[in-house]
């Protein structure tokens, strides 16, 4: 579905990405491992068309994402993937309903039909008797599966999700866990997600490992 062939990124001298290169098949949960500061959330962003790398290339589903302009690159994201990370960043003004509902609102869907499929999503995340609350009214559990109702309500290819647990308790964390893997199972959601956590780690399809740079299974 996405693929990384050499990609390499820098900071100033900063080396955090040494030629890259990644597949990633559909249908499966890829988690990917490494210590604070190694690069994880530089992949994520360019898999994601939130930053770009200083050389290589990245695919999705055969085109060339970085050849695209950014308007471009912005329908892709907004129609294709679906982003989580690790604090919930919900509008707080908004119910969960109203919160899990704007990615459709912002492509332009009318907003009857925009809240149907944001209460399915919310259904499906088990927060139907939750939709009219706001986030303050949340637990932090609750909290989190909305930000990811919100992230797969327009039914992305592919799931990205950047410690998505890492704000949360081991209880709440492994709930939504759950829910990343009844994704897959369920949806047949493609997820690449960057974890701490070593009981997801795994249970996922596959993981690997940066270091220094570099990407090897774990």
């Amino acid at each position: 579905m996405i693929q990384l062939e050499s990609v390499s990124k820098a900071y100033g001298r900063l080396s955090v990405l040494n030629e890259v290169s990644l597949r990633i098949a559909p249908h499966s949960l890829n988690a990917i491992v490494g210590a604070s500061g190694a690069g994880k959330s530089t992949l994520l962003h360019i898999m994601g068309t939130l930053d770009r790398p200083d050389s290589g290339k990245v695919f999705f589903e055969g085109t060339d994402l970085l050849q695209l302009d950014e308007k471009a690159q912005a329908h892709f994201r907004n129609r294709r993937l679906g982003f989580v990370f690790q604090f919930h960043h919900l509008l707080p003004e908004f119910s969960a309903l109203e919160n899990v509902s704007m990615p459709l609102l912002i492509g332009g869907m009318a907003w009857k039909e925009a809240r149907e499929q944001a209460a399915d999503a919310l259904v499906f995340m088990g927060l139907q008797d939750r939709q009219d609350h706001r986030p303050s009214e949340l637990s932090g559990g609750e909290q989190q599966r909305v930000a990811v109702a919100r992230a797969i309500v327009h039914r992305p290819a592919l799931l990205l999700a950047d410690e998505p647990t890492g704000n949360l308790d081991t209880r709440n964390a492994a709930m939504v866990h759950d829910w990343f893997f009844r994704l897959r199972d369920e949806w047949g959601q493609t997820i690449v997600l960057i974890t701490h956590n070593p009981e997801l780690a795994q249970r996922a399809d596959r993981t690997l490992t940066l270091t220094d740079g570099r990407l090897n299974e774990a």
